[in-house]
């Protein structure tokens, strides 16, 4: 048969994601950690990261700490995309990254930062009815301007 290697997965590129996601589960729930195998599946991960669901990173991330796995370049690349993509994983799928980071003791500072960045709530400024109240302000403002420059003013009407 043919052997686990990068060119092997890549060859069904569409399908890596799922691939490499369900070939990691599997050999780290049946405790078969074959450290070549898992470095081939962790270099196309890397790869064809993008093209991974945010639940299939979860998993991928919890096979590889399952199988106490520290690939440091896949953890590097995972919590670059969990923080340029945070807004797409479910909470769920962010406490078993950040578990499977603490129990491989890897930093999660990249995620935690991107986590709390996702639950800060909005600026006051960045609100559509701050801008709204902010510009007709303004409208009135200029409105009074040009009234009292036209010699207007409340006692004018009297």
């Amino acid at each position: 048969g043919r052997k686990c290697t990068v060119g092997a997965l890549l060859s069904v590129r569409s399908a890596a994601p799922h691939v490499v996601t369900n070939l990691a589960y599997a050999y780290s729930e049946v405790g078969v950690v074959n450290a070549e195998v898992f470095d081939t599946m962790a270099e196309v991960a890397i790869e064809t990261l993008r093209d991974f669901r945010s639940g299939q990173i979860a998993t991928l991330a919890r096979a590889f700490s399952k199988a106490s796995l520290k690939h440091e370049k896949l953890f590097s690349s995972i919590g670059k995309e969990v923080a340029f993509r945070c807004s797409e994983f479910r909470e769920q799928d962010l406490q078993e990254l950040l578990a499977s980071y603490d129990r491989l003791g890897l930093s999660t500072l990249e995620i935690s930062r991107a986590v709390r960045a996702r639950q800060a709530p909005d600026s006051f400024y960045s609100d559509a009815g701050f801008w709204f109240v902010f510009a007709v302000f303004v409208v009135v403002l200029f409105a009074m301007a040009g009234w009292r420059g036209a010699g207007g003013g409340p006692l004018a009407l009297l």
